[in-house]
């Protein structure tokens, strides 16, 4: 079982708080879609090819449905995440080297 990156508290400091929650927010919808398009697909699989009855695929597509969604949300939030905070670092580094171009001149 996955679980997200731990946000230790000096790092979600420097993080701005609703940024983190778009992210988390976005990492969500984009798993819900994920989760529902693996499940539509494990039902389809199950009760077409495998011949499974209706309720079997039902269940085939809840389950495969609920797992992938879940997994892709945290995959989703960790890029997202991770990519908010190279921003944060790369704004951080753009702004120190502007501060020493300044002092230097």
């Amino acid at each position: 079982m996955s679980t997200l990156p731990a946000l230790s508290p000096t790092t979600s400091t420097e993080l701005p708080p609703d940024a983190v929650k778009r992210a988390t927010s976005s990492a969500r919808r984009d798993g819900v879609f994920a989760g529902l398009t693996a499940g539509l697909l494990a039902a389809i699989i199950g009760g077409r090819l495998m011949g499974l009855s209706r309720r079997k695929a039902w269940g085939a597509g809840i389950v495969a449905g609920a797992g992938s969604g879940y997994q892709f949300t945290q995959g989703f939030t960790a890029a997202n995440v991770s990519r908010l905070r190279a921003d944060v670092a790369a704004e951080a580094a753009k702004r120190r080297d502007e501060a020493r171009r300044i002092s230097e001149a």
